[in-house]
């Protein structure tokens, strides 16, 4: 179908199939029921449970629960990166599960506390850690690798 730019905004619509869909009352009458507009600034009640936007408060408990969600996460990685270390028979398999469910545990459980803390300074603390961390973290298990397998 020809797409027709309508001028100013007013007009018929064209249809995807290229013919006008009837509007209500008679076909291609283009009468119907008028909806009416809303306030300004307002969420459509559909959306927002009829309370309108979300409010900080809102937003606070979001942050609260995507924290608590990132340090169990985190924690449980931990725990598992703990787990292979003395599960694994062999120096490579127990290398690998102590530097990679460990780091990715390490950095779920910053994210919490970065979303807990809200404070900029200890948000960039926070970061500084996590990228020393995966920054040296490959570095030392390759050494280890490397020193073991000789």
């Amino acid at each position: 179908a020809v797409r027709v730019r309508r001028a100013g905004g007013r007009g018929p619509r064209p249809h995807a199939r290229g013919d006008r869909r009837p509007r209500g009352g008679a076909a291609g009458a283009g009468g119907g029921r008028r909806r009416r507009a809303r306030p300004a600034g307002r969420a459509p009640r559909w959306r927002s449970g009829g309370r309108g936007p979300m409010t900080p408060d809102d937003w606070n408990r979001v942050a609260d629960v995507a924290s608590v969600v990132c340090l169990l996460g985190g924690a449980l990685l931990a725990f598992a990166a703990g787990v292979g270390v003395l599960r694994f028979p062999d120096l490579l398999a127990r290398m690998h599960a102590g530097t990679k469910p460990q780091v990715l545990g390490l950095v779920l459980v910053l994210v919490g506390l970065g979303l807990r803390l809200r404070d900029g300074g200890a948000v960039w603390a926070l970061v500084l850690v996590a990228v020393f961390q995966m920054l040296t973290a490959p570095v030392a298990a390759h050494m280890v690798g490397r020193a073991g397998y000789r």
